[in-house]
């Protein structure tokens, strides 16, 4: 039958109203969907952080309408255009699920991709994306990529919803730790760079590399429509089925690079380890020093001269000794030293300036130098103390030996009188135990108290224990006094000395503390100048440096050897610069304050605070990891719903110190292994970590996050053998103000104890004005919640660990041991 011109036209007709209605339909259907998603906009977000690896990456795949049941009429071309569409839809999905298998982006969700590695060192990356904080969306925080290992497809597949935030990393094991609700703060944000994190180079480390970052990309959730599908244009089909194709092949192909910079580091890491098994560190752990605080280090190499304020012209004691050991280790065997002459009032300007490295005359090691000083509005870096120095007794030996049993006033004491320096801290220190018909003061005009002494005013005097050593020399010589002298074995004040550097120079003050340490480890060990090179090698600081302690022993011998050819020709080494040897059935206190100095300093308001400092406050809740499981460390109180033990007091002091005694002004993060702590505190994750072992390796070059970290005093001694202490962790060279104020809350939990100090008499605490006016109750608020150290060590662990050992307070009148080299030389 043959179709008049007039039905076709009629047909044709018909067809176009029926195009036209479905374009109509398909408008209003447009209209209704951008009204939904405009009320869904901001909760509604479908997030996807892609991290390349086979088993654990998240498909990028965005969802679509689903398709349509054939009501619709369309053209031939229509829908041989769809079928191609739909064909080319399935082979760029087919793409994106050979690298992202059993993964989907359903719903509303944000998922933190973790990173698949055969046995190394999993990579830290952290990308920009949006963290959820209850049911708030939080934009510009940081998500943590990258946190685990291998893990089962249940924990692997589930993410985060906006109910129910949790992450989840994993142990070096393949442990799985959830963290609930954890986000990266806005302000902690300005801490690191807008782009995605520096990648290491890797010509120069095996470790393995920080894998690139895929951005997450917002795309607003579209629900599922019962609605008819309609038909697109051909020339945006064909522009979909493009996009998706290169981003198909894009992604491949950043997959398969990183896989190949993976294997090759991993094949590296192999070799070099080989050559190292002696060693030191591994080959994995050689660090790399970023440019920007490499300046101070490296310039002393280069110049192969490591300049020292000093006071001349001695020139062969123990400082000028150490020194040399410290240049030869920093440098090499070719290393020297050039000793500036460094009037006392200049020393920090110096420093600060950059005329010269460092200092090593006997600058103590006090709270004001190490925060705000009034006189430089600034501050400088200290090392470990070389010298624990400290207010001592010297002159007539019978008298000397009443201050050695603890002013002991009776039969041969009956006469005892001290001259000492008059408005002076060591008159304050005498008063503690002498009354005032005992001390005779003395001015400096007035020949000061070696006058006293040869005078016969005083029997003893009081003053620091090198400067009696030297000026008893002076006495005898001069045959200005008549008889012994004889210096105490007390200490009756803290004054511990150490190398002084620029602020902010952590890199410098790393290889200075090793060098340090090295020479101790040497004379433990009975490793002598003659066998220097029996020390082990160490690839921590690189591989031109793989003999810098062998270097720094090869000068003048260990650090006994040191001391004998130098002071001990003047004064015997006294206890407390010998080395703590951990015996718990014979060995005093390691735990030991050191002084405040002027904190009473009010800071400047042009000296703002640190960024992360700055970020808590703000914030107004402190970040804490802790490891859940170490009883009387930190376990789960149920009935409570919150965490009792040592490790919990030590961040609620903080949090104390911080928010006007807040005790609730805390979060806890549980975390399983020491590498879960320092990943999630690497990055920003948490502020400080509890439970931290101070080692040479973590205080150089933690494992797992390629970064050194900055300890607080050690608070506990003799968890395990893998865990020798239990410190607080902060992260290196990114907040100096931070990092110390940690540091000296828990020195002040150990000066309180040495002072009798505790909840009741908490106001005899001193103010710190170092941080600003609002902060000067810090010390007060620590004591009021928490008492002293003893009354923490009692409520906590004193059941289980018996107070003994280490863990004793070392002072008056039982000092004992103070060195102590970290773990990780032998």
């Amino acid at each position: 039958m043959v179709e008049s011109k007039e039905d076709r036209n009629s047909a044709s007709k018909e067809a176009d109203l029926e195009v036209a209605a479905a374009r109509e339909e398909a408008n209003d259907s447009k209209v209704d969907t951008e009204v939904e998603q405009e009320g869904q906009k901001d909760c509604l977000l479908k997030i996807s952080i892609g991290v390349p690896t086979k088993d654990t990456a998240t498909d990028i795949s965005t969802s679509t309408d689903d398709p349509p049941d054939g009501d619709i009429k369309a053209t031939e071309v229509d829908e041989k255009s769809h079928l191609v569409a739909e064909e080319q839809d399935e082979l760029g999905k087919g793409k994106q699920a050979e690298a992202f298998p059993n993964e989907s982006t359903e719903g509303v969700v944000m998922q933190i991709s973790d990173i698949e590695h055969d046995g190394l060192v999993p990579p830290l990356t952290l990308s920009r994306s949006t963290v959820i904080r209850g049911t708030n969306l939080v934009p510009g925080a940081f998500s943590v990529a990258g946190m685990g290992s291998s893990r089962s497809p249940a924990r692997r597949n589930r993410g985060m919803s906006a109910n129910a935030a949790t992450t989840s990393s994993t142990s070096a094991g393949g442990t799985v730790v959830g963290h609930s609700q954890l986000e990266i703060d806005p302000l902690h944000a300005e801490l690191v760079p807008e782009e995605a994190e520096t990648t290491r180079d890797p010509s120069q480390s095996s470790a393995v590399e920080l894998s690139p970052v895929i951005e997450g990309t917002a795309v607003e959730g579209n629900p599922k429509s019962s609605k008819p599908f309609h038909v697109l244009s051909t020339m945006g089909i064909l522009l979909m089925v493009m996009i998706i194709l290169i981003m198909s092949l894009g992604l491949s192909g950043v997959f398969s690079s990183t896989t190949s910079v993976t294997t090759s580091s991993e094949h590296q890491q192999q070799e070099e380890e080989e050559d190292t098994e002696n060693s030191i560190g591994s080959s994995s752990t050689v660090p790399l020093i970023d440019e920007a605080k490499r300046s101070k280090l490296e310039e002393i190499r280069e110049r192969g001269i490591l300049r020292a304020g000093f006071i001349l012209p001695e020139t062969d004691g123990l400082q000028a000794s150490l020194l040399r050991a410290i240049a030869k280790g920093i440098i090499g065997p070719e290393g020297e030293i050039e000793l500036v002459d460094t009037p006392l009032p200049d020393m920090f300007s110096k420093i600060i300036n950059g005329t010269i490295d460092v200092i090593l005359f006997g600058a103590t090691h006090t709270m004001d130098r190490d925060v705000y000083m009034e006189s430089t509005q600034a501050t400088v870096s200290f090392s470990i103390p070389y010298n624990y120095e400290g207010l001592r007794i010297g002159g007539v030996p019978e008298y000397v030996k009443c201050v050695d049993q603890n002013f002991k006033h009776i039969d041969e004491c009956e006469d005892l009188k001290v001259c000492v320096t008059a408005e002076t801290t060591h008159r304050e220190v005498i008063a503690k135990y002498l009354p005032q018909r005992r001390m005779v003061e003395s001015d400096w005009e007035d020949g000061g108290i070696f006058s006293g002494l040869i005078n016969r005013e005083c029997n003893v005097i009081a003053d620091m224990g090198t400067k009696l050593a030297v000026n008893r020399y002076y006495l005898s010589m001069g045959n200005h006094y008549e008889g012994e002298f004889a210096l105490s074995e007390n200490y009756l004040s803290n004054d511990p000395q150490a190398v002084v550097t620029a602020n902010n120079e952590p890199e410098l003050v790393d290889t200075i503390n090793a060098i340090l340490w090295s020479l101790l480890v040497a004379e433990r060990e009975n490793i002598t100048q003659a066998t220097a090179e029996s020390f082990p090698q160490t690839t921590l600081f690189g591989e031109d440096h793989k003999d810098m302690f062998r270097d720094a022993i090869a000068v003048h011998g260990n650090f006994g050897e040191i001391y004998e050819s130098t002071w001990g020709k003047a004064i015997p080494r006294s206890a407390l610069n010998q080395i703590n040897m951990g015996d718990a059935n014979i060995t005093t206190g390691l735990l030991y304050s050191h002084p405040f100095g002027a904190i009473g300093s009010i800071r400047d308001e042009n000296a703002p605070l640190g960024a992360t400092l700055t970020a808590i406050l703000q914030r107004g809740k402190l970040r804490c990891g802790i490891h859940v499981g170490r009883s009387a460390f930190a376990t789960r109180v149920e009935e409570e719903a919150g965490y009792s033990g040592m490790d919990v007091d030590f961040c609620k002091a903080v949090s104390a110190s911080l928010f006007s005694g807040d005790l609730d002004a805390v979060e806890f993060v549980e975390v399983e292994e020491d590498s879960d702590g320092y990943i999630l505190l690497s990055a920003g994750t948490i502020d400080v970590l509890a439970g931290a072992t101070w080692t040479l390796q973590n205080d150089v070059m933690e494992p797992n996050t390629q970064q050194g970290y900055t300890f607080s005093q050690p608070y506990f001694y003799g968890y395990s053998s893998d865990h020798d202490n239990f410190c607080l962790a902060t992260r290196q060279g990114e907040d100096e103000d931070w990092s110390r104020l940690v540091y000296w809350v828990v020195s002040a939990s150990i000066f309180a104890e040495e002072e009798g100090i505790d909840a009741v008499s908490s106001h005899q605490m001193p103010e710190v004005f170092v941080y600003g006016p609002a902060m000067k109750r810090m010390f007060r608020d620590v004591v009021l919640q928490f008492g002293n150290y003893a009354d923490m060590y009692r409520r906590n662990l004193e059941a289980l660990y018996p107070r003994s050992g280490r863990n004793q307070v070392n002072g008056f009148p039982n000092t004992g041991p103070q060195h102590y080299p970290v773990p990780g030389f032998m």
